[in-house]
């Protein structure tokens, strides 16, 4: 039996058109739910080749297994949240802001403080506007940022603070389908290169 450890959200990526004809891409939240995953450490590296004749970066694979049926192809990104668990329900590491914050900011004072750590990469949000930053310190109810990582919008009480990280889907290494579970590849981006 598979135990599914981290909520996770699979965003399906593609070329959109613009009215001037030029590409962007867009990503689409497939399920607009949150799904389970296992997610494994890996051993597997990947070369990436950039071209030009210039030498390839290895880059370190992670483990993920989804259940047999999910939509998963390569290339795919997984926004994968940090785990906690309370009274044996694991659940995403989230909270509300408590106050607002100014652009620039580097306190954010929040309802729930539990499962936050330093070096986390939070995801700060009012439905309209995302921000990722980076927690430098835990103490009581504030999260203190790297001054060099302050979100660059304001954001006010009841907004959603979250950490997650986003892998892109680099294999799959067991065909869709087959027994009860999907295992796949993935490596880990940047939070800056994605929107």
């Amino acid at each position: 039996m598979i135990v599914w450890t981290h909520p996770c959200r699979i965003y399906r990526c593609r070329l959109s058109q613009k009215h001037d004809l030029s590409l962007v891409r867009d990503a689409e939240d497939i399920y607009e739910v949150d799904k389970w995953c296992r997610m494994e450490p890996s051993s597997a590296e990947l070369l990436d080749l950039p071209g030009q004749g210039e030498l390839g970066a290895v880059q370190r694979l992670v483990s993920f297994w989804f259940p047999s049926g999910t939509d998963i192809v390569e290339g795919y990104l997984i926004k994968v949240k940090k785990p906690r668990v309370i009274d044996g329900v694991r659940e995403p590491v989230s909270a509300l802001l408590a106050s607002s914050v100014a652009a620039g900011g580097t306190e954010l004072d929040v309802d729930e403080p539990w499962g936050f750590e330093s070096g986390d990469v939070v995801e700060i949000s009012d439905e309209n506007v995302t921000e990722y930053v980076r927690v430098r310190t835990v103490s009581d109810y504030t999260l203190t940022l790297y001054s060099d990582e302050a979100p660059e919008n304001s954001f006010g009480a009841g907004d959603s603070v979250a950490v997650s990280d986003f892998y892109k889907i680099s294999a799959l290494t067991v065909p869709p389908g087959v027994g009860p579970a999907i295992q796949a590849q993935a490596t880990r981006i940047a939070h800056r290169s994605i929107g």
